[in-house]
C-alpha cells in the first residue's frame, strides 16, 4: 500500500486497537509491498517458460531466500534478476517518514527516518551483494562468476523527493556499501516508478539500457518520473498495456461491488479495445 493518506488512516485504526495490532499491521503492510514488487517483476519477466527449460535464459527473477552467514541467518535481496552478464539486485523498504517528519519537519526525526528508510536498506543491500559475490549466499542457476555488472536498486513504498541534500546525506553509505567492483550507480524508486519501469521493459526496452540512461550524471540523483518525461527518457518506446490492464481490473472490481456484475460486463464491453497509455 503506497498511498500515504490511506496508510495513515489504516495505521490510526490499528493503533487504536493497541500496540500489538499496530505492529501486526506494519508487518502485514511490509509483506504486501514486498510481494507487490516481486509479482510485478515476475509479470515483467514471465517465469513460466523459464521453469520449463534447463537451458539458461535471461530474465530469471529470484525472490529472497535465507542463507547462513558468519553473522547468522540472513536473506538474499528481495528481488534478484539474472540478466547475465548483468545482475539487477533490489531491496524493498516499506518504512516511511513518520508523522513528525512530515508535519513538523523536525530535523532529528527526519534524519532518523532517512536512516531507517534508506541508509539501513543500502547497507543491507551491500552486505547481501558481497555475500553473493563471495559465495556465502547462492541462488540456483545463478553463476556469479559470469556477472560483469551489478545494478543496485532500492524501492520504497512511497516517493521521497530526491534532493541534493538527501543524496549528500546517503552518499557516504552508498560509497561504503556499494563500491564493489563492477557496481553501477544506485537507483532509488517508489512503487509508481516501478510500474513505469515495468511498462518500459514490457514495451521491449532492455532493463539495463533503461537503467544506464537513468543513472547518467544528469539524472542519477533525480526521480525516474522526471527522467522518463525528459527528451532522454522519451527516446524509449512505451506501448505497454500493463497500466491499462491494472486500471481496468481495479475499476471492474469497484463497479462489481457497487453496481453488480452486469455493470461490469457493460463497462468491459464499452472499454474493450482501448489504446494502451503513453507516458
Amino acid at each position: 500500500m503506497g498511498a500515504t493518506g490511506n496508510y495513515y488512516r489504516l495505521l490510526d485504526i490499528a493503533r487504536r486497537k493497541g500496540d500489538e495490532t499496530r505492529d501486526r499491521f506494519r508487518r502485514f503492510n511490509g509483506l504486501l509491498v514486498e510481494r507487490y514488487v516481486q509479482e510485478t517483476l515476475e509479470t515483467t519477466f514471465p517465469q513460466d517458460e523459464l521453469r520449463k527449460t534447463s537451458i539458461w535464459t535471461p530474465g530469471r527473477v529470484y525472490r529472497d531466500v535465507p542463507y547462513q552467514s558468519p553473522a547468522g541467518e540472513r536473506l538474499t535481496p528481495d528481488v534478484v534478476i539474472d540478466l547475465t552478464p548483468d545482475l539487477v539486485v533490489i531491496e524493498v523498504t516499506s518504512s516511511r517518514l513518520t508523522e513528525r517528519s512530515i508535519v513538523d519537519a523536525d530535523p532529528d526525526t527526519v534524519t532518523k527516518d532517512i536512516e531507517k528508510v534508506l541508509v539501513e536498506k543500502i547497507e543491507q543491500l551491500g552486505s547481501a551483494i558481497e555475500d553473493l559475490r563471495s559465495g556465502a549466499a547462492t541462488l540456483p542457476g545463478l553463476r556469479i562468476d559470469e556477472i560483469d555488472r551489478i545494478w543496485p536498486i532500492v524501492i520504497s513504498s512511497e516517493g521521497l523527493l530526491q534532493t541534493p541534500n538527501l543524496w549528500a546525506y546517503i552518499r557516504p553509505s552508498v560509497e561504503h556499501s556499494l563500491s564493489q567492483p563492477s557496481m553501477k550507480p544506485l537507483t532509488l524508486l517508489d512503487l509508481e516508478d516501478l510500474e513505469e519501469l515495468a511498462g518500459l521493459v514490457m514495451s521491449g526496452n532492455a532493463l539495463t539500457e533503461v537503467l544506464a540512461e537513468k543513472t547518467r550524471e544528469t539524472w542519477a540523483e533525480r526521480e525516474l518520473a522526471a527522467w522518463i518525461r525528459s527528451p532522454e527518457g522519451q527516446k524509449f518506446p512505451y506501448d505497454s498495456a500493463l497500466a491499462l490492464e491494472q486500471f481496468d481490473e481495479a475499476t471492474a472490481e469497484i463497479v462489481s461491488v457497487l453496481l453488480g456484475d452486469e455493470a461490469v460486463a457493460q463497462y468491459e464491453a464499452e472499454h474493450r479495445g482501448s489504446d494502451a497509455p503513453t507516458h
